[in-house]
């Protein structure tokens, strides 16, 4: 009897170190992209006032956090972030400035939403 109660307890235990590793490893997920979102915002404020100073510093600090961004998402949902990165570095290069902004809004809404079970579901998402 002894010998089954901390198996129980044994069990439980690790259960709840499970839960709580896994709910760290989402709070870490949420914060990066949190954190993540602050480029794109400053990109949209840039692009809709026409400075093209303030696209680039704001696409180089996109670019500097675009790994961390992508280490916490799904796989489908990385690749669309990758998409809208690339048809956002070509509206900057084309100072293209009202599609910057709607690729930024795009990807912000993106990260601000996240991933939902329905584009887990799906192997190709365009964007």
């Amino acid at each position: 009897m002894q010998s089954a109660r901390l198996s129980f307890f044994a069990i439980v235990f690790s259960i709840a170190v499970m839960s709580n590793a896994s709910a760290n490893q989402a709070i870490n997920s949420t914060e990066i992209l949190l954190s993540a979102m602050s480029p794109f915002e400053d990109m949209i404020e840039f692009a809709l006032a026409g400075s093209d100073s303030g696209v680039s510093k704001a696409v180089a600090e996109a670019d500097r956090l675009a790994a961390n961004i992508k280490s916490v998402l799904p796989n489908p949902i990385a690749s669309r972030f990758d998409a809208l990165m690339a048809v956002l570095h070509n509206a900057a290069a084309d100072k293209d400035h009202h599609k910057l902004a709607s690729s930024a809004v795009d990807i912000f809404r993106n990260l601000l939403i996240g991933p939902t079970i329905d584009d887990c579901n799906h192997s190709s998402l365009p964007g």
